[in-house]
């Protein structure tokens, strides 16, 4: 939809030794959509869920 924008996302990196799960995952593949201004983010938003329901947290 036109004129409509997406909530901010959190660019803060993970420490290093932060065990890697979907979550971090998931968040890293939206941020590369937003580093690579993709303009699908609500696709990417609603399979990014998809997976964390699938694979858990």
């Amino acid at each position: 939809m036109r004129g409509r924008r997406n909530p901010r996302l959190d660019l803060t990196p993970t420490p290093d030794g932060t065990p890697l799960t979907v979550d971090t995952m998931a968040r890293a593949c939206l941020e590369d959509c937003v580093l690579q201004r993709y303009r699908t983010m609500n696709t990417a938003r609603s399979r990014v869920e998809h997976l964390r329901g699938f694979l858990g947290g």
